[in-house]
């Protein structure tokens, strides 16, 4: 962890497609690739 505190990332799967996505710090949300999309 580059900043020194916690990192979390939350998500709502359901009916195999991911309706939410939450990282905390929200800078991170850069960070984070929806692989689901590129499943199809």
């Amino acid at each position: 962890m580059a900043g020194g505190g916690p990192e979390t990332v939350e998500g709502v799967y359901k009916a195999g497609k991911l309706k939410q996505l939450k990282a905390t710090p929200e800078s991170r949300m850069k960070d984070l690739v929806r692989v689901n999309e590129y499943l199809r």
